[in-house]
């Protein structure tokens, strides 16, 4: 799958699901890689499109608008 395919997906997911552990992104993207998954979530943290929040296990993500109130 091209990259920004999986971003569009990773969006809409965290759209209609609001803060989402990593784990529970890749459970509903079933058949997609786990490797693929991964890097487009920290691909796009460092780009500032979706914001993660707590550490480590804990971690979520959302989308940056909804972190910003916009």
């Amino acid at each position: 799958m091209e990259p920004y395919r999986l971003e569009a997906l990773i969006r809409e997911d965290l759209q209609y699901n609001n803060q989402s552990r990593m784990s529970d992104i890749k459970s509903r993207l079933d058949g997609v890689p786990e490797a693929d998954i991964q890097k487009s979530i920290y691909k796009m943290v460092r780009e500032g499109a979706i914001i993660p929040i707590g550490a480590k296990k804990n971690r979520t993500y959302e989308l940056a608008k909804l972190h910003d109130g916009i």
